[in-house]
């Protein structure tokens, strides 16, 4: 009595239907192509530049690799233009991945430089800290690195100094 309701009212579809429903879920799968379930989170420049200059070969055209980097990175990965451009670049010969070093705006001129140096001049055992304070508008960084590699001084003692210059212990008062 309890079978005859359930089918009758429709509660529990009967046996049939539910291997029916199961083999339509199989197959609909099947056609189903594979995709990735997240897409490979911020990708280095050079690993995306790769990628093209790998299908690029394949004789793969650019808006194909770029519906391929689509799928695996993320739509947001690099623009169609920008893989036209890698894709002609490879063809044209290049085989570098890695951006070509250019020409910028330098981190500290002659007259920044010239700055801090007259700075430490005025006092040698001053802190790089303090040298901030007497040029504001340069930053921590910037006077460190004019320091370091321009002037060539290098830290003795928790002071600048010369590279030659070495820290030499006080004498005990007798």
């Amino acid at each position: 009595m309890c079978d005859q309701a359930t089918e009758a009212g429709g509660l529990v579809p009967p046996l049939q239907s539910l291997t029916k429903l199961a083999s339509l879920r199989r197959l609909f799968l099947a056609q189903q192509p594979l995709a990735m379930e997240l897409p490979l989170a911020s990708p280095a420049s050079c690993e995306l530049r790769s990628v093209i200059r790998f299908l690029a070969a394949k004789k793969k055209s650019a808006k194909e690799i770029h519906e391929e980097l689509c799928q695996v990175y993320g739509e947001e990965c690099m623009s169609s233009g920008m893989v036209r451009r890698w894709v002609r670049d490879f063809k044209n010969g290049r085989t570098d991945v890695h951006d070509e070093a250019r020409a910028g705006r330098p981190s500290a001129s002659d007259e920044t430089i010239a700055k801090v140096e007259a700075a430490m001049l005025e006092d040698r055992r001053t802190t790089v800290r303090e040298l901030c304070e007497k040029i504001p508008e340069v930053s921590k960084t910037t006077i460190d690195k004019i320091l370091t590699e321009h002037l060539g001084y290098s830290k003795v003692c928790a002071k600048m100094g010369t590279k030659n210059a070495h820290c030499r212990p006080q004498a005990a008062a007798s």
